[in-house]
């Protein structure tokens, strides 16, 4: 059984994640991902599915 390597973290790698870390939390505090639903309307969910390349859309 051979033992995975973990690659050093270079600078670049380092900046991403301080950029992805410093705006996930700005949304997360902003509640950016969170609904507003307006009062007196029902709520719903909706999900939009992509068609299939096996449902009768498929073209090719």
């Amino acid at each position: 059984m051979t033992t995975a390597k973990i690659a050093p973290i270079n600078d670049f790698a380092k900046y991403l994640n301080e950029v992805s870390e410093k705006w996930l939390r700005k949304w997360y505090e902003d509640g950016i991902f969170e609904a507003d639903p307006k009062l007196g309307k029902p709520k719903f969910f909706l999900t939009a599915a992509f068609p299939y390349p096996n449902s009768p859309l498929h073209i090719g």
